[in-house]
């Protein structure tokens, strides 16, 4: 499952969203993209910087949002 950890409304949350699951799609894999904006789960990660990534339970990425290739390899190095 992926999760993105957002603060408030952040106007690229869609492309974001987009880009995460087209990275999916290429890499021939299946996965869950869920929108996350709770604090306190956000916290949980230890996450400091939004936009974040969680994959497999594990911060993958933060304070950034990547293009479809950086994701793909960021993705295609964690467990299915």
């Amino acid at each position: 499952m992926l999760s993105e950890a957002r603060s408030g409304s952040v106007p690229f949350t869609c492309s974001s969203s987009i880009i995460e699951v087209q990275a999916l799609e290429q890499l021939g894999r299946e996965g869950t993209v869920e929108l996350v904006n709770d604090f306190m789960e956000i916290g949980r990660y230890g996450i400091m910087r939004v936009p974040a990534l969680v994959a497999d339970e594990q911060v993958v990425l933060a304070g950034r949002v990547p293009d479809v290739s950086e994701l793909m390899t960021i993705l295609g190095g964690t467990e299915q």
